[in-house]
Formats: C-alpha cells, structure tokens, sequence
C-alpha cells in the first residue's frame, strides 16, 4: 500500500452505539487477536473499487454479524435493537495510520482474509520489545484509538436495501463528521 491509499472502517449499529449513543472510541475498539496482538478490522478501498463497493463491503458485514447473532440466540435479532446495520464508512489513510509513533507498540497494517472478503485488512498494534506494565499497554491501547481518531475522513452514509423499512430510525442517528482537511492531512 502506498501513504495515500485509503482504508475504510465499516460503522455497524447498535456496536459503535453503547446506550444509544455515538462513541468513536466503541468504533475504534480493538480487538484482542491473541495476549499481546490488538487489532481493528478494516477494509481497502482500493480493492473495493468504489464507494458503492465499500457499501456493499458493510452490507455484507452486517448481514454475516446479524447471522451469528441468530445461530448464538437461536432466534432472529430483533430489528433497530438487536439486530446489526451498516449506516456506512469512514476513510482513513494508510500513511496517517503507519506514521502513528507508539512508545510500547508497533503499527502495522495486515491483510487478513476474513468471512470471504478478499478486502479485509486489521490495524493490528504489536508489543515492542522491552519492558513494559500491562497498566502502560492498556493506556497506550486508549491512546492509539485517539489518534487513529485523528485519521478518519467522513461518515461516507448508507442505508442498506435490507434496512429500507428502518430507513428513518436509522438516518436520524447522528455520528461524529471528521474531514482530512481538517486535519491538514490533504
């Protein structure tokens, strides 16, 4: 990938909603790959083609999401409360993520082939080597997210067909606008 290649992260309601609420930190959450590797999924744009390809990206994660919820509760989620939504994307630039400087972890952007989707990539933090306490890790983990805060671009919205009946609960939810000139990263 080169600097100016964009990633997107897919926004999936109700995960980056705790009570309802807009939180950049639950969309950025990362995940725990094994003890010491975190990472948060995302997808490149470029294989993706187009804006309409990384909506058709989220939508499929939507849908694979809403089936394990089904197969775990042994029931259907129940749709806008349980059931998960793609409402869209926000861009980040490869080269604005790799240029994030950890003191305990390394950056690294991974493809990893994922649910079918040739696509999928995690921004994945890994220890450095040297000492450090879990307490020093858990608050860097929390000061990655803010920064890689620093690099989204958007929301980029979209309703889903399979979400047209929900079509004005789900445009009425507000999220957080970023733009890359803001940030002088044009």
């Amino acid at each position: 990938m080169f600097p100016n290649d964009l990633l997107c992260r897919s926004i999936l309601f109700p995960k980056s909603w705790p009570n309802d609420v807009f939180d950049i930190e639950a969309l950025l959450r990362l995940d725990s790959v094994d003890k010491n590797v975190h990472a948060l999924s995302v997808a490149s744009r470029y294989l993706l083609e187009t804006v309409d390809g990384a909506h058709k990206y989220g939508c499929r994660a939507a849908v694979a999401g809403n089936k394990r919820l089904e197969e775990k509760n042994q029931r259907p989620p129940a749709p806008v409360a349980e059931a998960i939504h793609y409402l869209g994307f926000y861009d980040m630039r490869y080269g604005a993520v790799t240029d994030i400087s950890l003191n305990y972890y390394e950056i690294q952007i991974r493809w990893r082939f994922e649910n079918g989707e040739d696509a999928h990539f995690q921004i994945e933090l890994h220890p450095k080597s040297g000492d450090s306490t879990e307490r020093q890790r858990k608050a860097e983990r929390a000061a990655a997210r803010a920064l890689l805060a620093t690099c989204l671009a958007g929301p980029y919205r979209h309703i889903c067909a399979c979400d047209e009946a929900f079509r004005q609960d789900l445009e009425t939810i507000e999220m957080t606008e970023f733009a890359f000139e803001q940030l002088g990263m044009i």
